[in-house]
C-alpha cells in the first residue's frame, strides 16, 4: 500500500505534530479576533461617552426624553451652554447629560468657564452666589442662568421631616433652551379684583419653567380679554365676577381661549355668576372638605393643614421676646472686636417654633442670627462646624439661635451629650432639657479654638409680660371669650382655634374644632420653612410669624416695676 505523501504519521510524535498544527491555527484565528477587538474598542473609545453608555439607573440620569429632542431638532439658532466649574469639580452626570445635548444638535455648543480663571464671567448673567456646575443658556442678547440647586432639587418629606433630592437637569436645560431662542413665550393672565388668593410659590416656578410669562387682569378695566392670552387663571376668589365679566369670559372660551379656575374656601359668599359659568361645561361646586389620602396626590407635596389652628395664644409674647432680646445680644457682642460665637438656648423639644422666632431680630439695625437650629432637622456637627468656621472668616461674633430639642440623626438630644439628666414626665417627655448650648458652645471651642459661651433664655420665655405683644393679648381675650360662648351653649369636645384669614392686613378669627383632632398631636415647622442645610428659615417663615409680635402693651407699674394681678 503506498503511503498517502501528506498523510499524518501515526503514534506520539504524530499526534504532538497535529496538536501543533491544530493550535497554529487556533492562535491565528485568536489572533485575528483579538485584532478585530482591538480595532472596535479604538473606534468605540473615540466617540463621546454620551453615544456608548447605556443607561440602566433606575431614574433614567444619562438619558433624555422625546420633548427635550423635539426642542433641540427644530433649532435653527446657535445655542452656547456655559458651563461654571472649577478644574476637578465636574458633575459625572451634569458632564454627561451636556454630551446628550451637543451630540443631539450641531447648533449647541458646551464651553467650560473656570471661575478661578475667569472670576466675573457669571456677574453678567445673575446676581446670585454661583455654585459650581451651575449653567448659563444663552443665544443672541438673550440667556438664562440655571443655578445648581435648580438642576439638583431638594424637596421636603412632610412625613418624615427630610429633603428628598432628585435630578431635574434636562427639565432646566430643555426649559432654558426653549426660552432663549423664543423671544415670543405663552402668555398666562391671572383674574384679580375679586379677593383671590397669592399663587403658591412653588406654582410660579412651574410656570417660569414652562416659560409662561404671568400678567395680572382686572376685566373691568378692558373690552375684552387680550388676544394674545394663551390661558386665564382665576385661582380661589372670595368674592363673585359680575355678569359683564361673565359674559367677557363665555366669549373667550367659546373663541377657543382657556380658562383654569381654581376653588378656594369662599367663607360664606356666592359665586352665583362663576359657577353659572362652569356649569355650561358641566362642572359643578359643591360645599363640603376634601381629603385626599394618598400623600402622592397632595398639592406640592404638602398637607393643607396641621392640629387645625394657625398658633396658639401666647406665642407671640414669647416670640416677641425671643426676637427682642437676642437683638440686644447681638448689640453687645458687636462692641468686642475678639472672633467669638454665642449661642443662645431656646425652649423647644420637638418643634422649633420659639427657635424660629429669633429670625425676627433681623432689620433695618440688625442682622439677626447667623444660624438657627430648629428640631426638625438632624444636627451634623462637622457641616455646623464648617458653616461657622466660614462665618468667623469674614464676620468676628457669629451668634447662633438653637432649640433645646435639637438632636442628632440618631435621635440623641444634644444636652445629653453634656448631661445625664433625663427624668420623664408624667407625659413620657424628657423633664429637663438644658445644656443644648452648652455642647454647641464647647464644640466650636474644643475644633474652632475660639471664644464662645452659652446663653439660656429659660423660663423668661414664658412669663416676660412686660414685653408682651398685642396682637397676642387680643387674640387671648378673643379666643377666651369664644371658649365661654362655646360653654354657656352647651358644647363639649371642643377647642377654641385661631383661623388666619389674610396676612396683608393681618387678621385672624375664632373658630371651634374638635379637641380630639387636636390633642397629643404636634405641630412642627414646615420643611420649605427651612434653609436645605438645615441652620436658617426662610422669609416664609419670618411674613408667618411678624405679624404676631406687632403693637405693644405698657404695664402698670408700681414702685419702679410692673403690677401684677394677684387671685
Amino acid at each position: 500500500m503506498k503511503k498517502r505523501p501528506n498523510a499524518t504519521p501515526s503514534g506520539p510524535a504524530g499526534h504532538s505534530r497535529q496538536a501543533f498544527q491544530g493550535g497554529t491555527y487556533s492562535l491565528m484565528l485568536t489572533a485575528a479576533v483579538l485584532a478585530l477587538l482591538i480595532v472596535l474598542n479604538l473606534l468605540v473609545s473615540a466617540l463621546p461617552t454620551n453615544l456608548t453608555q447605556y443607561d440602566i439607573s433606575a431614574s433614567k440620569l444619562y438619558s433624555v426624553t422625546s420633548n427635550t429632542k423635539v426642542v433641540v431638532n427644530a433649532l435653527e439658532q446657535d445655542v452656547t451652554i456655559y458651563w461654571i466649574v472649577q478644574s476637578g469639580e465636574e458633575d459625572a452626570v451634569i458632564e454627561n447629560l451636556l454630551g446628550k445635548y451637543e451630540s443631539l444638535s450641531d447648533h449647541i455648543t458646551v464651553v467650560k468657564k473656570n471661575p478661578d480663571v475667569y472670576p466675573t464671567f457669571a456677574e453678567q448673567y445673575t446676581d446670585e452666589t454661583v455654585k459650581n456646575n451651575s449653567l448659563v443658556v444663552e443665544c443672541g442678547e438673550r440667556s438664562r442662568f440655571i443655578s445648581y440647586d435648580d438642576i439638583y432639587l431638594s424637596e421636603p418629606d412632610m412625613y418624615t421631616y427630610s429633603y428628598n433630592t432628585s435630578f431635574d437637569g434636562e427639565g432646566a436645560i430643555t426649559s432654558a433652551i426653549d426660552y432663549v431662542v423664543n423671544a415670543e413665550q405663552p402668555q398666562l393672565y391671572r383674574l384679580e379684583g375679586h379677593g383671590e388668593s397669592e399663587l403658591p410659590s412653588t406654582f410660579q416656578d412651574q410656570l417660569e419653567k414652562a416659560n409662561m410669562e404671568l400678567h395680572d387682569l382686572s376685566l373691568l378695566t378692558v373690552d375684552a380679554i387680550p388676544e394674545d392670552a394663551a390661558c386665564l387663571l382665576i385661582y380661589a376668589p372670595t368674592s363673585d365676577i359680575s355678569g359683564e365679566e361673565r359674559d367677557m369670559l363665555a366669549d373667550y372660551v367659546t373663541g377657543g381661549g382657556k380658562l383654569l379656575v381654581m376653588a378656594g374656601p369662599v367663607d360664606g359668599a356666592s359665586l352665583d355668576n362663576l359657577y353659572s359659568l362652569l356649569s355650561k361645561y358641566g362642572v359643578t361646586a359643591n360645599e363640603g372638605i376634601v381629603i385626599e389620602s394618598d400623600r402622592e396626590h397632595y398639592a406640592f407635596q404638602a398637607p393643607f393643614a396641621l392640629c387645625l389652628t394657625d398658633h396658639t395664644p401666647g406665642y407671640g409674647s414669647a416670640a416677641k421676646y425671643i426676637a427682642t432680646i437676642l437683638k440686644e445680644v447681638i448689640r453687645d457682642s458687636s462692641v468686642y472686636n475678639i472672633r467669638s460665637v454665642t449661642v443662645a438656648e431656646i425652649m423647644g423639644r420637638h418643634a422649633g417654633w420659639l427657635a424660629g422666632a429669633a429670625c425676627l431680630a433681623g432689620g433695618d439695625d440688625c442682622e439677626g442670627p447667623d444660624l438657627i437650629l430648629l428640631p426638625e432637622v438632624p444636627f451634623d456637627p462637622d457641616r455646623f462646624l464648617t458653616r461657622v468656621d466660614e462665618l468667623q472668616r469674614v464676620k468676628p461674633n457669629v451668634i447662633i439661635a438653637a432649640s433645646e430639642g435639637v438632636k442628632t440623626a440618631d435621635g440623641t438630644y444634644l444636652c445629653d451629650l453634656v448631661s445625664t439628666a433625663g427624668q420623664l414626665d408624667a407625659f413620657g417627655h424628657k423633664a429637663i432639657l438644658s445644656g443644648t448650648s452648652r455642647y454647641l458652645s464647647d464644640l466650636i471651642h474644643d475644633n474652632l479654638n475660639c471664644k464662645s459661651r452659652a446663653i439660656e433664655f429659660s423660663t423668661l420665655q414664658r412669663c416676660a409680660s412686660h414685653l408682651a405683644s398685642r396682637t397676642d393679648v387680643n387674640e387671648a381675650y378673643a379666643v377666651g371669650g369664644a371658649a365661654a360662648s362655646a360653654a354657656f351653649a352647651g358644647e363639649t369636645g371642643r377647642m377654641i382655634s385661631l383661623k388666619r384669614i389674610s396676612d396683608y392686613p393681618y387678621q385672624c378669627i375664632t373658630e371651634s374644632v374638635d379637641v380630639q383632632q387636636v390633642a397629643n398631636l404636634e405641630k412642627k415647622v414646615p420643611l420649605d420653612w427651612i434653609t436645605p442645610d438645615g441652620m436658617q428659615v426662610t422669609a416664609a417663615f419670618e411674613e408667618y410669624a411678624r405679624p404676631l409680635i406687632l403693637d405693644e402693651v405698657t404695664p402698670v407699674y408700681v414702685n419702679g416695676t410692673p403690677r401684677h394681678i394677684c387671685l
